[in-house]
């Protein structure tokens, strides 16, 4: 197994739920690649792993129809990366930098379009999610049901069932405990993506809390 592959389904949750916006890849007729961008629902059994993707995509944008058509498909979730510099090592004039990076790759079948009724319960069930954190929070009912209607025409709803998911933690892992410190340090330091990947790297036990 590869040593940045991260196997505790807690720790895949995590990551799947806080970075939700992913890249739906596709092939068409012509076996070229079609991407869509779209934030996702994701689902999970009783055992904490992840067995459902559901997002939605513009009518007039081929990957949903080219995914189901084809039957399956690979959505790409990225989550903080940054450069790491050898001057941060014990030895930096023994060493080269690097970049460290959490990264998702869920694999599985795609069924699609989505039944309007299931439609509406993922349009909700975004809202409710991202909404969460507002003072007065938008939901459905707040706009005319004619325009609600006139959107869920414009779109089209896949899922894509997971049959495989594998996400990569590449934290510093293959240092030194002294360096891992030292990274994870200067990391934290340097905030935005660089005090998240710190985080990871306590969350994951290459540094200690």
């Amino acid at each position: 197994m590869n040593p940045f592959t991260v196997t505790d389904p807690a720790a895949v949750r995590a990551f799947v739920e806080a970075h939700p916006f992913g890249t739906l890849i596709a092939v068409d007729e012509q076996d070229e690649v079609v991407v869509g961008h779209a934030p996702f629902v994701a689902s999970f059994d009783a055992r904490g792993t992840l067995t459902e993707l559901r997002a939605h995509f513009a009518q007039s944008n081929p990957v949903a129809r080219l995914a189901a058509a084809r039957g399956r498909a690979t959505v790409l979730f990225e989550g903080p990366n940054a450069y790491v510099s050898a001057t941060w090592y014990g030895h930096p004039d023994e060493e080269v930098p690097t970049w460290n990076y959490l990264v998702a790759t869920a694999r599985g079948r795609v069924s699609a379009p989505m039944p309007r009724p299931e439609l509406t319960a993922l349009l909700d069930a975004l809202a409710a999610h991202h909404e969460a954190i507002e003072n007065f929070p938008w939901s459905r009912d707040r706009v005319p049901a004619a325009e609600i209607e006139a959107l869920l025409d414009a779109i089209v709803g896949l899922t894509l069932h997971v049959e495989r998911i594998e996400v990569r933690a590449k934290v510093s892992q293959n240092r030194s405990p002294e360096d891992r410190i030292r990274v994870a340090r200067v990391l934290a330091a340097r905030g935005g993506h660089g005090a998240e990947l710190a985080a990871w790297m306590h969350r994951l036990g290459v540094v200690d809390p």
